[in-house]
C-alpha cells in the first residue's frame, strides 16, 4: 500500500444530524485530494447510520460511545454526557488506530466544532485543527458572545422576561433577535447540562483553530461574516455541504421509501422538516401535528399552502428564489463555495 501524501482525521459528533453533513464535506475534500487519506471517526452506531464511503481514500474508524453498561438505559442527554466524558481517550485511541490502518501519521485533525477537545489532541501531536460548524452563522455568533449576552441580559426565565422585546443588537447577526429567541444553554434552560457546557467551552476554544468551516453560502449575512473574518485566522463558508458532491457520489439509503414517495410529487414542491433526535417540539405541539396528519387523511400537513398565499407569501417565494440563485452561483466552478473548498483542501491536506 502506497502511503498517502497527507492523512486527515475527521472527528464527528455522533448525535443529531451532525455526522452526515461532515461526511459530505469529507467526501468533497477526498474527491479533490485523491493523494490524501481521510479517516472518519465516530461511534459504531453513528457510522452504521451513514452511507459507506464511496471513495477509496476515506475509511471509517469506530470509537467508543462511553457507554460501559448497555443494559442500563440512558436518555440522550446522559448518552452525550458519557460520550463527552470519554472522548479525549477515545479520540487518542482512534487516532492511533487510524495511523496503523493507513500506515502514516495523522497530519491534520478536522472535527465537528462541538468537539473542541479535538483541538487539544491536534496540539499535542503538533498538527493543525480545523473545526466545522454545521449550524447557522447566527447561532455561532450567539455562542461566541455568550459571556457578553449573560452580562447584559442576565440568565434565567426572569431575566429573559425582564429584557422583554428589546433586540440583541449588540451581537453581530442578531439585530433582529429577542432574548427569548436564543438557543438553550446561553441564558435559558439548563446552563450546566453536558451540551450547554460543551458548547460554552467550544466558544472559548474556536479562536485558537487554524481555520473554521461553516455550512453556509458566502454573502448570506455580511455583518456576521465580517465579524468571523476579523476573529478567525481562516473563515471558510463552504456550504451547502449536501450539494458539494454529485448525485452519483452522494448516495443515500432509503429504507422507509421516502424517495419513492417523493416521486409522485413535482420537483421542488415538498418541504421536509426534521424534528431531530436531541431537540424536539413540545408534546402539545406533537399532538397538534398528529391531529393535523390524521385530519388531512393523506399523512401530509400542507401548512405552507396557507402561509405562502397573499403578498407576504409572494415575498417569501421571491426570497427563496434569491437564495437559490446565490447557492447555485456559489457552487459554480469559480464560485465562492468552490474557491473556499479549494482553500480548505490546501489547509488540511497541505497541498
Amino acid at each position: 500500500m502506497v502511503s498517502p501524501q497527507s492523512h486527515i482525521a475527521v472527528a464527528a459528533f455522533p448525535y443529531g444530524t451532525h455526522s452526515a453533513p461532515l461526511l459530505s464535506l469529507t467526501t468533497a475534500l477526498a474527491s479533490l485530494a485523491s493523494s490524501s487519506h481521510f479517516s472518519f471517526l465516530s461511534t459504531s452506531r453513528s457510522l452504521a447510520s451513514l452511507p459507506q464511503p464511496c471513495l477509496a481514500n476515506i475509511s471509517f474508524v469506530p470509537i467508543s460511545d462511553g457507554i460501559t453498561d448497555p443494559s442500563v438505559p440512558a436518555n440522550i442527554e446522559e448518552q452525550i454526557g458519557l460520550f463527552l466524558k470519554s472522548f479525549q481517550e477515545s479520540l487518542r485511541e482512534g487516532l492511533k488506530e487510524a495511523e496503523v490502518e493507513v500506515g502514516c501519521k495523522v497530519s491534520c485533525v478536522m472535527s465537528d466544532a462541538f468537539l473542541w477537545m479535538a483541538g487539544d489532541a491536534a496540539s499535542k501531536i503538533g498538527v493543525k485543527w480545523v473545526p466545522v460548524w454545521t449550524g447557522g452563522p447566527q447561532a455561532l455568533s450567539a455562542h461566541l458572545h455568550t459571556d457578553l449576552i449573560r452580562k447584559i441580559v442576565g440568565v434565567g426565565d426572569e431575566a429573559i422576561k425582564s429584557y422583554g422585546d428589546k433586540k440583541i443588537n449588540f451581537v453581530p447577526g442578531l439585530s433582529n433577535h429577542l432574548a427569548s429567541d436564543l438557543q438553550h444553554g446561553i441564558i435559558g434552560g439548563d446552563l450546566n447540562s453536558p451540551i450547554s457546557t460543551m458548547v460554552y467551552q467550544m466558544a472559548h476554544r474556536l479562536l485558537n483553530s487554524d481555520a473554521i468551516v461553516l455550512n453556509m453560502i458566502q454573502g448570506l449575512d455580511p455583518t456576521v461574516e465580517s465579524y468571523f473574518t476579523q476573529k478567525f485566522t481562516n473563515y471558510l463558508p463552504v456550504g451547502p455541504f449536501h450539494l458539494l458532491n454529485s448525485p452519483e457520489i452522494e448516495q443515500a439509503s432509503d429504507p422507509y421509501g421516502c424517495i419513492s414517495w417523493l416521486d409522485q410529487y413535482e420537483r421542488a414542491t415538498v418541504v421536509y422538516i426534521s424534528l431531530g433526535t436531541i431537540v424536539t417540539i413540545p408534546p402539545s405541539e406533537l399532538t397538534s401535528l398528529a391531529n393535523g396528519l390524521e385530519a388531512s387523511e393523506e399523512g401530509v400537513v400542507k401548512a405552507l399552502e396557507v402561509v405562502l398565499k397573499g403578498e407576504e407569501g409572494r415575498k417569501m417565494r421571491d426570497k427563496a428564489r434569491e437564495l437559490k440563485d446565490m447557492a447555485n452561483t456559489a457552487l459554480t466552478k469559480h464560485g465562492s463555495t468552490q474557491n473556499n473548498l479549494k482553500r480548505l483542501m490546501e489547509i488540511v491536506c497541505g497541498c
